[in-house]
């Protein structure tokens, strides 16, 4: 895995593909979470409506209302727990008002923040090791690592900067970047999603960094 730098019209990194294909399962995993999975989004933008049909935008519309038997299905399909809070925390400390703001824009937050994912996904299902980030979707997909970044933290329990440090010593221990050795063996579902999660805030801040080196440029 290399760290973006600056590139014409964007910025150009490295990552083999078992690396992208975790990436590419936590921005699904993310995704699913807001009610939007990444395949079927792929796919209606891929189709796009039939303009020969008058009814088929407004199905396209409602498509993520509808369960797959057609009935209604819950709001988005998953309890509300941590991680999800973290997506989409309350907007107020008044609970009444809190329930009535995320009625309001629930919906429209999460689309967005799926699109950001969407971004993010294709960026590292590309059939080449290089990922690039285009000038005008380097904004997205910083969205985007930080959404999963959001659930990720969540899951490890990080509430603080020490409890974010705790895991990124775990993660260094893990692939041996603590004491340059071959690290130890990656062996339950918390020890990966602690070095992927380091791995991500590594490379979210080398693109932060090639962003700035870019500005300075002019």
């Amino acid at each position: 895995m290399e760290s973006f730098r600056p590139w014409r019209g964007g910025y150009l990194a490295k990552a083999d593909s078992t690396e992208r294909k975790f990436f590419a399962g936590l921005a699904s995993d993310v995704a699913f979470m807001l009610g939007r999975p990444l395949d079927r989004m792929l796919q209606d933008a891929q189709r796009g409506p039939d303009e020969s049909d008058p009814l088929a935008a407004y199905e396209a519309e409602f498509a993520g209302i509808d369960g797959e038997d057609g009935q209604a299905s819950d709001e988005f399909g998953h309890p509300m727990d941590e991680a999800f809070h973290r997506l989409l925390p309350d907007m107020s400390e008044d609970p009444e008002q809190a329930r009535t703001l995320r009625e309001m824009t629930q919906d429209s937050l999460a689309s967005v923040k799926s699109e950001q994912l969407l971004v993010f996904y294709r960026s590292v299902t590309a059939s080449t090791d290089h990922v690039w980030v285009g000038n005008e979707d380097m904004p997205a997909w910083i969205s985007a690592v930080n959404s999963i970044r959001l659930v990720c933290s969540a899951r490890l329990e990080i509430t603080d900067g020490e409890s974010a440090e705790d895991v990124y010593r775990r993660a260094q221990a893990l692939t041996g970047l603590s004491d340059g050795g071959e690290g130890r063996e990656i062996d339950n579902t918390e020890d990966l999603l602690a070095v992927l999660y380091s791995m991500l805030t590594w490379w979210q801040e080398s693109l932060l960094a090639a962003v700035r080196n870019k500005q300075l440029r002019g």
